[in-house]
Order: C-alpha cells, then structure tokens, then sequence
C-alpha cells in the first residue's frame, strides 16, 4: 500500500499535466485542425472551447498537476523529469514535430519518461527491459499515426504516384515493418531472459505468441482497414484486439501467478 499510494498520487497529477499539454498542441494545430477529416471535431479547432478558454485550461491543469506532485511526492527527480516532459511537448508543438523523426522519438521518449516516474513513485526498479520494449512500442505506435497523416493527405490531394508524398508514405511503412519485427524480437528476448524466468516461470515465453498476434492485428488495421491512426480508438472499437491483450494478460498471469510462477 505504500508504494500503491503515491502511484496513485502520480497518476492525478500527470494526467493533468499531460492534458495540458494536449491543450496546448490543439491550440498550435488549430488551422491544420480544422480542415482534418477527423480533427475538426477536437473542441477548439470545432469552436466548443474558444482559444482564451483554452490558455486557461491548459495553465490550470499544468499548474495544478505540478502543485499536486510537488505536495504529494516531493522528488527532485520527479520535477526534473516531469520539467523535461513539459520541455520536450512544448518544443514539440512549437516546432519539432515538422521534423519528423525527431518528433516521432520525442512521443516515444514521453512514454519512457512516465515509466520512470512510476518507479519512483512507487519506489520500484525499471527493467531495462520494460524501458526498450515501451519505447519501440510507442515508437511503432507513432509511426502509425504519423503514417495515417500522410495517407490522409493523399486522399485530400491529387498526387503522382511518385511524388514526394507518395514515396515518404512509402518509407512510413518500411519504417512500420522494421518497427513491428523489433518488437516482436524484444518481447520474445525479454521472455527468455534468465532474470525473467527466474522472476515469472520458464513457460513465459508462451505469451509471445499474444503479442506477435496483437502486432499482427494492429498492421492489418493500419493497411487493410485503414483504422489505426488512434492506437486509442483502434483498441476500444476492435474486439479482435481487445481478445488478445485479454488473452495475454491472462496467459501471462497464469504462468506468472499460477502453478507455474513463483
């Protein structure tokens, strides 16, 4: 329960500040917003919250998730960290996600640096392992998403099929299938691993099976069923991959907890 608490404390307070965030990208991206497809509908860029609401929003929600943090799990290295999440997503929004493989690694080092502040929050070491897995999967995630912008934009544009945006839309999937193979070699190394076995059960490494099903899935919505822009979305509107991560979870706790684990 100690370590349950400031998690909990954590995770009020970040979700605040990452919703400020988010605020503050809608109000850079409103112009392009308004003429998205899907976008539009955000609040600011459909008029519901004008852009003054908004400011004051975003300052009450950052203000007060670092208040709250500060209060509750006094940390010099949760400030810091949560200092450079603010940093990163500003300049992000300002200006480096026209880069765009650098803001392709600034959303998959954001997921990181959350995985940090819950282990000192509640006062538990991060497997490295843990670490390169989230990144190369908010890294495959954004990759995706990136991706369903530039198809987008294909739709809304007549282009040559080798223009410039065709063949970066090209190499968005090249980048898709290298990512998606990483992961799934990461997950099952992670699996074999001594110190996993040791921690969890020899036959955890069933449970790559999950994944590799889950990656699997994940492709054919974003190539076959053009649904994947939003990992969010995708996840709460498809049965087939909320069957696998169930799936997982509980192949994963039998080996783990059950008669097999520890």
């Amino acid at each position: 329960m100690d370590a349950v608490l400031p998690v909990m404390f954590l995770f009020v307070g970040l979700s605040a500040i990452a919703g400020g965030v988010y605020i503050f990208n809608d109000l850079c991206d409103v112009k392009s917003d308004v003429v998205h497809p899907v976008k539009k509908r955000r609040p600011i860029a459909a008029g519901i919250v004008t852009p003054n609401q908004a400011i004051l929003l975003l300052l009450f929600a950052i203000a007060g998730g670092m208040i709250w943090l500060i209060y509750w799990i006094p940390s010099r290295w949760i400030f810091a960290l949560l200092l450079l999440y603010l940093t990163m997503n500003i300049a992000y929004s300002l200006y480096l996600k026209k880069y765009n493989f650098i803001g392709i690694i600034i959303v998959a080092v954001g997921f990181v640096i959350r995985i940090f502040l819950g282990g000192i929050a509640g006062h538990v070491v991060i497997s490295e392992w843990i670490v390169v897995m989230a990144f190369l999967l908010a890294l495959f995630l954004a990759i995706a998403k990136r991706r369903d912008a530039i198809r987008i934009s294909l739709k809304n544009e007549s282009v040559s099929a080798d223009s410039l945006l065709m063949n970066t839309l090209d190499f968005y999937n090249a980048l898709l299938y290298t990512c998606a193979a990483i992961v799934i070699i990461s997950y099952i190394l992670y699996t074999l691993d001594p110190v996993t076995k040791q921690r969890f059960s020899d036959q955890i490494y069933l449970t790559g099976l999950f994944v590799i099903l889950g990656v699997f899935r994940y492709l054919q919505l974003i190539f076959l069923e053009d649904n994947a822009g939003c990992p969010t979305t995708a996840v709460y509107q498809d049965g087939w991959l909320q069957g696998i991560i169930l799936c997982w979870l509980g192949v994963f706790g039998f080996f783990a907890y059950g008669p097999f684990g520890l």
